[in-house]
Parts: C-alpha cells; structure tokens; sequence
C-alpha cells in the first residue's frame, strides 16, 4: 500500500478480509488462524476487522 491512506468502503474492506482469510486457509489450518494472524497479514489492527461487518 502506498505511504497515502486510501478509504476502502465497508464492502471493500470485508472482501479484502475474507480474502486474507482464504489465503492463509491455503497456508495453514483453518482452525489455527487467528484475527491477529488475519490482522498482520492485511496491515490492519484487530479492532479494525470487525468494524466493517458492525456496519
């Protein structure tokens, strides 16, 4: 990502979650994946994962 922020939509940004989530599901067990392992992988803070399916 570039050093300027972009604005993802609340849709956008629950794709790239869900995404993230099905990469690491190819990388590891499923059952292993935490929302700190998601979190890292996409560059964002635990908390920020949630917020866009709160919405």
């Amino acid at each position: 990502m570039s050093s300027k922020t972009k604005y993802l939509s609340a849709d956008e940004r629950r794709a790239i979650i869900v995404e993230s989530v099905i990469t690491l599901a190819g990388l590891k067990n499923p059952s292993e994946i935490t929302t700190a392992a998601i979190a890292q992988h996409i560059n964002l803070t635990q908390g920020a994962l949630f917020s866009p399916f709160f919405k």
